[in-house]
């Protein structure tokens, strides 16, 4: 589901709650639990999703310093690359894998630096290769990561 997708929905589970009572709504969400999987499907109708371990959405994730952090894929799809959307670098230190091959994850630690509480804008591009002399699908996704 996209950003957008999820705000609409939240808004509309907001609104309905609103008219039903006229007392405070209170919305708590989990922080997501590592490792992120990358769930990208080229089969049929492509689709994609950020998840937790617990299959809780993460397209937004919330991390410590120090923390490891790692991106998982299926066999079919390749991490490419996980870059910063602007001039911030990204606050990771390889620690593990990198992608770059089907199947293998994209794995990183969190550096411990001064720097306040974050956000960090990143994309991650992916490819998934749905066999059978099928073209390669290329995707750029576009989720947030927060350091605190």
């Amino acid at each position: 589901m996209s950003h957008a997708g999820a705000y609409r929905t939240l808004a509309a589970v907001l609104a309905a709650a609103s008219l039903v009572s006229c007392k405070k709504v209170i919305v708590n969400f989990a922080d997501p639990v590592g490792p992120i999987h990358v769930n990208f499907t080229c089969v049929g109708t492509p689709s994609i999703s950020l998840a937790d371990a617990s299959g809780n959405p993460a397209w937004t994730y919330r991390t410590k310093k120090k923390d490891p952090i790692s991106w998982v894929v299926g066999p079919a799809v390749t991490i490419d690359s996980i870059v910063s959307k602007d001039t911030i670098p990204l606050p990771l230190d390889p620690a593990g894998p990198q992608g770059g091959q089907p199947g293998l994850p994209y794995d990183s630690k969190v550096k411990d630096s001064n720097k306040p509480t974050t956000d960090y804008h990143y994309n991650i591009f992916a490819s998934c290769n749905p066999g059978g002399g099928a073209p390669v699908l290329q995707l750029k996704i576009d989720p947030e990561m927060i350091v605190r």
